[in-house]
């Protein structure tokens, strides 16, 4: 996931910490991540991503989905 191999690029390189939101990590790829908090969440979840964001300066967005969705749900 390019996600994971960008956390570990940014991870020493960036002052403060690194926040990722994941909607499910194993336990292998997140002992990797040892400055990173990990949010578990939906981004289609308003309440979610609200959450997730609360406080960030600057967000990297990476998430891809083939299926079209839309503001409307929330």
């Amino acid at each position: 996931m390019i996600g994971s191999h960008l956390i570990r690029y940014f991870e020493g390189k960036i002052p403060g910490p690194i926040r990722a939101i994941v909607r499910s990590l194993s336990p292998v790829d997140a002992s990797r991540m040892r400055d990173v908090e990990i949010a578990y969440g939906d981004l289609s979840s308003l309440h979610d991503c609200a959450a997730f964001a609360s406080g960030l300066r600057t967000i990297i967005y990476l998430a891809h989905t083939n299926t079209p969705i839309t503001s409307d749900s929330d």
